[in-house]
């Protein structure tokens, strides 16, 4: 708890040098232009990583940054989540951003076995993915996500109306550079 006082009231006294660096827009409401999906991994903080401010960035973070199949037992959170960022917060850009060295990730594909049964139940459609070389695992991983996030009806449609895009990034933990898919490759943002 210490630790957390202490950056506690060093962002008070940030809020105090510099209120719109830290409250802009004010706090009465937010007004997201993207919404990022991400794994719950401690290094893996999007606001920082991309410097917004409060308020542009609607985030769901979970372990190993999943999106389950919308018909899978496991998807109702994740499918209220998009739909109230999509639909609620007419975000326009949907972000999968993965990381390497992600736990989540190796459990799924190396250890599924050895994990509890809600572990399970989450990581399950991950534990078919490619688990001998990193950069083939986390492509596959975001191409499941991009792949489940065009089952749900109300994004396919705003993705064929050019109202929403569909982003694919790899943040790499041990040197802060950031990746984006495409045409066919990650290559720096």
């Amino acid at each position: 708890m210490h630790q957390l006082k202490k950056g506690y009231d060093a962002f008070q006294d940030a809020i105090c040098q510099d209120p719109l660096k830290y409250l802009h827009p004010p706090p009465k409401q937010q007004k997201p232009h993207s919404m990022v999906i991400s794994c719950c991994d401690s290094r893996v903080n999007p606001c920082q990583i991309f410097q917004a401010n409060a308020g542009e960035i609607f985030l769901f973070q979970n372990i190993a940054g999943h999106l389950p199949d919308p018909n899978h037992p496991s998807s109702t959170q994740t499918k209220a989540a998009l739909q109230f960022g999509i639909e609620n917060l007419n975000i326009n850009n949907l972000i999968f951003l993965a990381h390497t060295d992600c736990a989540g990730l190796r459990a799924a594909t190396q250890h599924y076995q050895d994990l509890h049964l809600n572990l399970k139940n989450w990581l399950q459609n991950l534990q078919a993915l490619p688990a001998d070389n990193e950069a083939a695992l986390l492509q596959a991983h975001l191409n499941q996500n991009s792949q489940n996030a065009l089952k749900h009806p109300f994004i396919a449609n705003k993705v064929n109306n050019n109202s929403l895009t569909l982003q694919q990034m790899v943040y790499q933990v041990e040197n802060g550079t950031l990746l984006i898919h495409r045409n066919g490759q990650l290559i720096a943002f």
